[in-house]
């Protein structure tokens, strides 16, 4: 009884949001170097990996006026071996895929996504939320069924959930267009603890799609 008021509860509190809660760094144009795009690269976990591993968020998705909130669950329900490399099974609701798609799968050294290919026992590797080398841009990133670019942004002030407030970094993953693109908060030794879908309208001005936080996590312990 108590979990459902409190979904409740988190429910009314995340449908009044408004949406403008978040300053939005307009991404890069092709080319344009910057300092702020670094990583610290002190080897730790991005996305810890172990069976039991769960991060639950609230994701408000907005159309003009109307607000849609639901809760959504990042779930590792076990591990297994391709390529001779240990991977883990992510199993998640709705939207909380953050782009990963049936039959992939998560290496916890480097946070590769590896996805099975269309000839039998033979699997693929495809970068997902990976740190580019310092002042560089990520190339070739899908984003939906378009090929794109994407970079890392360095985040040093506090991100705001229900869960914790947290530093993170941003990553950028910009359609072809450059009128919409997703960013994706990551905290090392933690996980995603936010995702937003941003889109440009006619006016120039930028509008939010979705809007997804980290309510609670649990981790069962740091894996190499």
């Amino acid at each position: 009884m108590m979990l459902y008021l409190f979904a409740a509860f988190l429910l009314f509190i995340f449908s009044s949001c408004q949406k403008d809660d978040l300053t939005v760094d307009s991404p890069p144009s092709d080319g344009e170097d910057s300092t702020q795009y670094i990583y610290s690269g002190d080897g730790s976990t991005i996305i810890p990996a172990a069976k039991g591993n769960y991060w639950v968020y609230v994701d408000s998705a907005f159309d003009d006026s109307t607000v849609s909130v639901q809760f959504d669950t990042l779930l590792i329900t076990g591990c297994d071996t391709l390529n001779n490399t240990k991977v883990w099974l992510p199993t998640y609701d709705s939207y909380v895929s953050f782009y990963l798609q049936p039959n992939f799968y998560l290496r916890n050294d480097s946070v590769f996504i590896m996805g099975a290919t269309n000839l039998p026992n033979s699997y693929m590797e495809q970068l997902r939320f990976i740190p580019p080398p310092p002042d560089t841009v990520w190339y070739n990133v899908w984003f939906g069924d378009v090929g794109t670019n994407a970079w890392c942004i360095k985040k040093d002030e506090i991100f705001a959930t229900p869960a914790s407030n947290f530093n993170g970094y941003g990553y950028y993953s910009i359609r072809a267009d450059l009128r919409k693109w997703d960013i994706v908060i990551i905290v090392p030794e933690v996980g995603i603890v936010g995702f937003f879908s941003v889109q440009e309208d006619s006016n120039g001005q930028e509008v939010y799609l979705r809007k997804i936080r980290l309510v609670s996590y649990h981790i069962e312990r740091r894996t190499n």
